[in-house]
């Protein structure tokens, strides 16, 4: 007999989209669990036709509280995790079970989340492993007030994480920085990520989103300073997964481009590249730093390996042809070329 699983969601005036993430799990799980944390919109009306029960929770500024809240109300073995800007993919639909049959003993599967992003991003999209299923146990209990996870819960108690990369959850939220009825997703999560750094102000775990966010508002000496402090403690505290830290870098390379720092910017885009290879925004800020700074014939094979990147852009192709071309042509091209933010630093 397959194991049963139940779809467990918060949500707050999802109206625009939470039918079609509820259609995309119909007849793939066996449950439907939605906690409902203020909605003035159709959400609740939406959920209850899918068929979902739905629970009221007062919004408390802590995802991983209201999350827990649905946890405790499933009754199914396994919990899958989708927020309503996201639908289980099509082609993923049939393979969950399997998955599921193919873990064994293990305690929770790590599936690829696709971030699509808007059209002016250097990328079209950002493939990260996350964990999305795992057993329902009292033990797997949420963590973190914003960007909240289930990893290290399931590693303390004993549980072993295995890998199913065929199953993919489409994410359509990055294409807009509005959600839940209209507020700024960056505001928001500023203001939680501020509260949770007064909790825990030595985690770098919370400075590095932190510090994310302030880029992404502007205040970019405060960025810096944040995610540099985040990298320090990182070194001695390890919390951040290699995926993580090579956002980090890869941040504080786009902020050392901006300010002219040219050789800072290229050793923090290659300590990205030796924890995530081929990821194209360190790429990009390499391929900058070494141009700008007069090394063409270094810079040329890192902007071309860019160029090549699957998760281009097909609007940025341009731009990096005619940097390969200026590299390949010249050797004496001035670095005084656009300093415009390299896209990708909001997210």
């Amino acid at each position: 007999m397959s194991a049963t699983v139940s779809l467990v969601m918060i949500v707050r005036d999802e109206e625009r989209c939470l039918a079609r993430c509820l259609d995309s799990v119909a007849g793939v799980v066996d449950e439907l669990v939605v906690v409902d944390t203020g909605s003035t919109d159709d959400t609740v009306r939406i959920a209850r036709a899918a068929g979902a029960r739905v629970l009221h929770e007062p919004w408390h500024d802590d995802f991983a509280a209201a999350r827990n809240v649905g946890l405790a109300a499933a009754t199914g073995e396994w919990i899958l995790h989708l927020d309503a800007d996201e639908e289980l993919d099509a082609d993923s639909r049939p393979r969950l079970r399997d998955a599921l049959r193919r873990a064994g003993a293990a305690a929770a599967v790590r599936l690829t989340i696709r971030n699509l992003l808007p059209d002016d991003e250097l990328q079209a999209f950002v493939d990260a492993p996350n964990v999305r299923l795992f057993r329902n146990r009292p033990a797997h209990r949420y963590e973190g007030r914003v960007h909240e996870q289930i990893l290290e819960p399931v590693l303390r108690a004993g549980g072993r994480v295995v890998d199913a990369p065929g199953l993919r959850i489409m994410h359509h939220g990055y294409r807009t920085d509005r959600v839940q009825g209209g507020q700024s997703r960056t505001a928001r999560n500023l203001r939680l990520l501020g509260l949770a750094a007064l909790d825990h102000p030595d985690d770098p775990a919370v400075l590095a989103p932190l510090g994310k966010q302030l880029a992404e508002l502007g205040h970019f000496p405060e960025a810096l300073e944040t995610l540099l402090a985040a990298v320090a403690l990182d070194d001695r505290a390890h919390r951040l997964p290699g995926v993580a830290r090579a956002e980090v870098h890869v941040f504080i390379g786009q902020l050392l481009l901006n300010e002219e720092r040219y050789n800072e910017a290229a050793n923090h885009a290659r300590a990205s590249l030796e924890r995530h290879p081929g990821n194209l925004l360190a790429l990009r800020v390499l391929g900058l730093a070494l141009f700008r700074s007069g090394r063409l014939a270094a810079a040329a094979p890192v902007l071309e390996q860019a160029r090549r990147h699957p998760e281009l852009h097909p609007r940025f192709g341009p731009e990096l042809d005619a940097l390969v071309l200026r590299c390949r042509s010249t050797r004496t091209a001035t670095a005084a070329t656009s300093t415009r933010p390299i896209p990708g630093v909001n997210r």
